[in-house]
Formats: structure tokens, C-alpha cells, sequence
């Protein structure tokens, strides 16, 4: 790493005195980014994911041009800022793309209204507001007067929430693939650890079923905060149910209250004592019920990965079916494929099928890798937080997507997890901590 000039303050203290200086700026354009509902919609010409997520991201690449990086936009399925010389390269993969908003905010979710020293807004902590701290991480850097020896590549993708069509477009064209990378859309110190992620959808006839007509819940990866059916009793009157729920992360189902459970375990009182016949609540029951870990399945594994979770995100009628999104988390030691043939075998007995599986793969870095190493040591020194160790997590971040990366922030420890719920914020003193961990990191990493 070449500094410019001879300045007699430390290298550490001039990063932070240019993060600090462009704090302003770095909230001001966080506000403008949050407010623009990038939440998947119907794909429009040229617009993979919908208005919002293409608004999105010419936002993000507008503000990098203005700020002297090099800009590519590939057809609205991704894109990326780049600054510095060198032949290799350090990727810093983030999302723009938000999950739905769901209920029940103290402020409109898309107005990044600051109260109490805090940002409200979906995507204020995931991700939007991570990744406009990294492209204010990297200015500062130049700002200080440093000129990295790699180049730095801020890839946004604008489908993380719902398909990663994104970074599959990006790998598809060929572009080049970071030598090594962070994601921050996690938790510090760093994620040494993620754990598979499984996906799949159930499917039972609707007759069959019992249930009518049922809506539950906007993502799979997401615990449902609502849910509604409507049955049919023994005389064949309309019986309708809705039960609420508390939104978490699919990963940390137990931090929730699924409402898609609640409503299943009230059809099932219904159906034990005769009032209605519904053998899809008695297959979630049995199979489900209010469990977070797969016990009634025979999945409840723990390994240094983590422990599995399961998440029925979302129930739905899609023509003559009733449709159930499921999430699972898998430990690194249990083989996504040996789960999928075990819910074949749990299923076949009720009358259901599975269906659309998909697995992102497991991430596992050994903890006294060089990158880990650097990671933890600027974050203990910035934080003064010496005892927190490397984690391992459920969640599927985009360090996913390409070699060597890993997750690295932005949620601070003992903050409360807010993403996917109502009333997501960022503290706009952790806004700034995490913009010095980003640049100091950064600025160690392309050395």
C-alpha cells in the first residue's frame, strides 16, 4: 500500500478522520437508497427484478461514478464499482434488494426516517445500509491519501432475497471472479461458517387438504408474521382462522413466532375434535409443528457449523394445490441430499410432493486463516472488543458466491437482529463505528 505525501499522523487516525468527515454524505445517500422500494416485483423490459431493484441500483452506481469509481451496470441483473490498479482484485459483494415490508412499522418503511439517533427503513441493516458503508469505507480510504495495491470491486446484486439470479448473471458473463472477498450482510467479529441452505416447496391437493383457500407469509426466508385460511366445517359452512405471528430471519427461527405453525396447530384442534377434516394440519403436526430444528423430522443435528433449522416461510394456493415454501438450514456434517430423500419418505404417507429443491452450498474457513485473522484483529482493535470469537451462522450471505470470501458485519454484537421484522433500523453511531471496521479492514486487505 503506497501513501501519498508525508503526513505525520498515523494511518489509522487519517482513515478515521475521512470517515468521520464524510458522514454526512454517507447518511444522506443511505436515505436516498432506502427510499426506493427495491423489493422484487414483476420483471418490466429491462428490468430483471422489477422497477424498484433497477432504481436501486443505478442509485448505488450513480453515487460510485460521482465518487470516481469505474461503473458497470449489467442489464439490471447486477453491477459493480471499481477503483485502484493491480492485478489482483478484493470483491466486497453486497445486495440492494430488500425483502417485503410487511406490517406494523412505528415509521413508513421506505422513508428512512431517523428518530432516537437511529435510521428506520427496510434494508437499513440489510444490506443497503452495509453496502453504502463500504463505498464510503473505500473513499475514505483514498481520501486518506492511500493508494491500495489491488483494485477494489463493490458488486451489487439486486435478487440476493429471493434467487441470486444476480451473481449468477455476473458469473455467467465471465467477469472476473475477486482474488478474495468480504459480505457484509451478517454479524461481527467475522463468519467463519455458513451453513448449507435447502429450499423446497410442499404440495398437496387442495380437496384433499381440507383448506380452501390459505395465504401465509411473503418469503421463505423469512418467519411469517400472518396467516390465513379459510375451512370448510362438517356441514359445509366457510370457517375462516387468522392467527399473527412475530417476523425473524429463517435462519433464527426460534427469535420468531410462525404464523403458518400457529394457524396449522388451530386447524388441527379443529380436525382432532371433529369439527372440520383437514389432513394437512394433521401431516404439519406430526411433521412440523411449533419445532425450529426439525426434531419431529429426525434433522435436529449440531456441528461447529451450527444447528439445523427449519422454516416454513410461506402458504399459498396455486391453482388446484396447496403450496408450502420451506427453508431449511443444514450443518456442514448432514448432506442436503440425504434430507430431501428423508422428506420424500415423511411425506408420501400424507398425499404430499416435494418439489423445486435448491441447495446453496455450505462456507467453511479455517479460523486461523490469514484472512480471518486480519479481519478480527481490526475489528478488535477499532471495538476494543477482545473476547469475541469467530461465528458460525445459518444465514446464506453472498461470501457464497465466490472463493475465498466471507461475511464480515455489519450487525455489531448485542444489537438487536431487526432485519426481515418491522421496524428495522441502523444506530447512526454503529453506522459510523462500522464504516471505520470496513475502511481499516479494506485498507488491510488490498495492502
Amino acid at each position: 500500500m503506497l501513501m501519498k505525501g508525508d503526513n505525520k499522523m498515523s494511518l489509522n487516525s487519517l482513515i478515521d478522520a475521512a470517515v468521520e468527515k464524510n458522514n454526512d454524505a454517507l447518511v444522506k445517500s443511505l436515505q436516498e437508497l432506502i427510499r426506493i422500494n427495491s423489493v422484487y416485483s414483476d420483471p418490466k423490459p429491462g428490468m430483471p427484478f422489477g422497477e424498484g431493484a433497477a432504481k436501486a441500483l443505478e442509485n448505488a452506481l450513480a453515487l460510485c461514478a460521482s465518487l470516481g469509481f469505474r461503473t458497470k451496470n449489467m442489464d439490471n441483473y447486477v453491477g459493480y464499482a471499481e477503483i485502484g490498479e493491480g492485478e489482483e482484485m478484493l470483491g466486497i459483494v453486497v445486495h440492494l434488494d430488500v425483502v417485503p415490508e410487511g406490517s406494523g412499522w412505528l415509521y413508513p418503511p421506505f422513508s428512512a426516517t431517523i428518530a432516537d439517533n437511529k435510521m428506520y427503513g427496510r434494508g437499513t441493516i440489510d444490506d443497503k445500509g452495509p453496502a453504502v458503508s463500504c463505498i464510503y469505507a473505500v473513499k475514505s480510504i483514498l481520501d486518506a491519501g492511500i493508494a491500495p495495491n489491488k483494485r477494489i470491486r463493490i458488486i451489487f446484486g439486486a435478487d440476493e432475497e429471493t434467487a441470486w439470479r444476480d451473481v449468477e448473471y455476473y458469473a455467467a458473463a465471465g467477469e472476473e471472479i475477486p482474488t478474495c472477498g468480504i459480505a457484509p450482510d451478517a454479524n461481527f467479529p467475522v463468519i467463519f461458517a455458513e451453513e448449507a441452505l435447502l429450499g423446497f416447496e410442499l404440495r398437496m391437493n387442495r380437496k384433499a387438504s381440507g383448506i380452501e383457500e390459505i395465504s401465509g407469509g411473503t418469503a421463505t426466508n423469512a418467519v411469517p408474521d400472518a396467516c390465513k385460511a379459510v375451512v370448510l366445517d362438517k356441514n359445509g359452512n366457510k370457517i375462516t382462522v387468522e392467527t399473527v405471528g412475530v417476523a425473524a430471519h429463517a435462519s433464527l427461527p426460534h427469535l420468531g413466532e410462525n404464523a403458518i405453525s400457529k394457524l396449522m396447530e388451530e386447524l388441527y384442534a379443529k380436525h382432532e375434535s371433529g369439527e372440520i377434516n383437514c389432513p394437512i394440519a394433521a401431516f404439519y403436526h406430526d411433521k412440523f409443528g411449533m419445532c425450529y430444528y426439525g426434531e419431529n423430522l429426525g434433522f435436529d443435528v449440531t456441528d461447529d457449523s451450527g444447528r439445523f433449522t427449519c422454516n416454513i416461510g410461506t402458504a399459498a394456493v396455486d391453482g388446484d394445490e396447496i403450496v408450502l415454501g420451506v427453508d431449511m438450514r443444514v450443518p456442514v456434517t448432514l448432506n442436503p441430499d440425504d434430507v430431501i430423500a428423508k422428506m420424500k419418505e415423511h411425506i408420501t404417507p400424507y398425499g404430499l410432493t416435494l418439489t423445486g429443491e435448491g441447495c446453496t452450498p455450505s462456507v467453511f474457513m479455517d479460523k486461523n486463516s490469514e484472512m480471518i485473522k486480519t479481519l478480527m484483529s481490526v475489528y478488535s482493535e477499532i471495538t476494543g472488543d477482545t473476547e469475541s470469537e469467530p461465528l458460525a451462522i445459518g444465514g446464506a450471505t453472498f461470501a457464497r458466491a465466490f472463493p475465498n470470501t466471507v461475511a464480515f458485519g455489519a450487525l455489531l454484537p448485542e444489537r438487536p437482529m431487526t432485519e426481515h421484522q418491522k421496524n428495522e433500523f441502523i444506530d447512526l453511531d454503529d453506522l459510523l463505528l462500522i464504516t471505520k471496521i470496513y475502511a481499516q479492514a479494506i485498507a488491510k486487505l488490498v495492502e
